[in-house]
């Protein structure tokens, strides 16, 4: 509300390199990657996630060893079916096994190149500088703070003094949690498509307000061609990771997921409206 950064002396940092492998996926060729490194680079302040297991298990494993976490900042821009994927596997976490998930959105055709590489993406902590996606471009190490007090921009979902934070994805799950933040539940519907669907069609629209403060606040992501895209801001940069509170009590028959619960990272120490600076207490190694 004052407009201030909270600052401790106590911090905890690791030094993580951008996975290029992923990064590639999502960009679909290396000339994107080289011409474009403000759209996949690892810019300052952004929530990096660690990239582990591939969702699709068939998929080859390759570089899987780093000196430092290998970790991303975006997605890029997604279609539907690498939407669903994605949503659908912290939804069902623990209730598929083997490819079903994966055939039971992409059928017999199979994934894409891109969905091929979705990881299970966990919270790391915020970067403190830049880590280019292409080792051509500069270094592709930099800093984030694993552990500490930082100010943050909330997600689209209030946040009291106190709650738990987890990581959220919100160009793919926004629809699946109710206004309240807590997550939807469609009783009969266990298919990934369906669940998609049904809870798109039932997502609260942002207010007028709301939109002013994300579209201000989302400045840093930089300005792409047109004004606006799916009825969105169209930035350079999209596909970003965001933050919500975990609130167990607030899931439809208070139902536990424990794709959400391990995407907790953090606690609040501030309270804020929709897309609004927060202050968190990074605490995943306590958590």
């Amino acid at each position: 509300m004052t407009n201030t950064q909270i600052e401790s002396g106590s911090r905890h940092m690791q030094q993580c390199r951008t996975n290029y492998d992923v990064l590639l996926a999502m960009a679909g060729n290396e000339d994107d990657l080289l011409n474009n490194d403000d759209k996949w680079c690892m810019g300052k302040d952004e929530l990096a996630v660690v990239c582990n297991r591939n969702i699709d298990s068939s998929v080859a494993k390759t570089g899987t060893k780093y000196a430092y976490p290998s970790v991303v900042t975006t997605l890029g821009e997604m279609d539907e079916n690498e939407k669903h994927l994605i949503s659908s596997h912290y939804h069902f976490m623990g209730k598929f096994s083997g490819n079903s998930l994966v055939e039971s959105v992409y059928g017999e055709a199979g994934p894409s190149s891109k969905a091929q590489q979705y990881r299970e993406f966990i919270p790391v902590g915020y970067s403190v500088g830049r880590a280019c996606a292409h080792g051509y471009k500069g270094d592709t190490v930099a800093s984030v703070q694993i552990g500490g007090l930082r100010t943050v921009l909330n997600g689209e979902f209030n946040v009291q003094t106190g709650d738990l934070i987890q990581m959220y994805i919100p160009d793919a799950e926004e629809q699946l949690f109710n206004a309240d933040g807590g997550r939807r539940r469609v009783n009969g519907i266990q298919d990934a498509k369906a669940l998609f669907v049904h809870n798109q069609t039932n997502h609260k629209p942002l207010s007028e307000q709301e939109k002013k403060r994300r579209r201000f606040y989302s400045r840093g992501l930089g300005i792409g061609t047109g004004n606006k895209k799916n009825g969105k801001e169209n930035r350079i940069k999209t596909g970003v990771f965001s933050i919500k509170p975990y609130l167990e009590s607030l899931n439809d028959d208070c139902l536990q997921y424990y794709g959400d619960k391990i995407r907790v990272f953090a606690r609040a120490v501030s309270c804020a409206r929709p897309f609004e600076p927060v202050d968190i207490m990074i605490a995943r190694q306590a958590l």
